[in-house]
């Protein structure tokens, strides 16, 4: 009994740095977050872009607000067809066919 309560504790104190994350684990998992976050950020800042771009254009659509490409006739989402804003400012349909 006393030999079996002895293999257990030094097992532990064999296995326990074996088993235990190190602390390099930790710095590659900050540094891998830090990368994610940085990507997400980039992600983000192209998607606000684009819908900038679409507010200038005026392709985002009024149903679903999806920001479609300069010069769309239809929401790319929906199929609904997009207003034409014109140079006086007034806002017409665009027809569909």
């Amino acid at each position: 009994m006393l030999i079996a309560g002895l293999a257990l504790v030094v097992g532990g104190f064999v296995l326990r740095p074996l088993l235990r994350p190190s602390a390099t684990t930790y710095d590659w998992d900050f540094a891998q977050s830090e990368s994610r976050r940085a990507l997400r950020a980039a992600e983000i800042e192209r998607e606000v872009l684009r819908f900038r771009e679409a507010l200038r254009a005026g392709t985002v659509c009024a149903r679903c607000s999806q920001a479609n490409p300069p010069g769309s006739r239809y929401c790319g989402d929906c199929g609904r067809p997009l207003l034409e804003v014109r140079q006086g400012g007034e806002s017409i349909q665009v027809p569909s066919t």
